[in-house]
């Protein structure tokens, strides 16, 4: 975000706490919203060239959140005419509160 925000661009950051967000400039919007709220995801992706997503699960996480967000994001690009994403992820990143699954510890593995 930094850096598009120092090279000119205007960013919209989505996100649920945006208190947690420490950056304050004149090109940043930050809309406030959930992984379910299709319309606040909407309204984040409407007028946009691109979305970047940084969606990670938390110890919390029950289910596949992340799935159903990318999803709701995908549907909103679509529906908006946004034809550029990218997407990080951390397949490899342990969390404590997550259990063996042989699956998805196959596909770390071939990675």
């Amino acid at each position: 975000m930094q850096l598009a925000l120092a090279e000119g661009y205007e960013v919209v950051a989505y996100a649920r706490n945006p208190a947690k967000l420490d950056i304050k400039d004149k090109r940043l919007e930050i809309v406030q919203g959930e992984l379910h709220d299709q319309a606040a995801i909407e309204e984040a992706v409407k007028g946009s060239d691109a979305v970047i997503s940084l969606l990670g699960p938390t110890g919390a996480s029950k289910g596949l959140p992340i799935s159903k967000g990318m999803q709701m994001i995908l549907q909103a690009m679509k529906k908006h005419g946004v034809k550029r994403i990218i997407a990080t992820a951390t397949p490899s990143a342990t969390d404590p509160h997550d259990s063996f699954d042989l699956k998805f510890k196959l596909a770390v593995l071939i990675n």
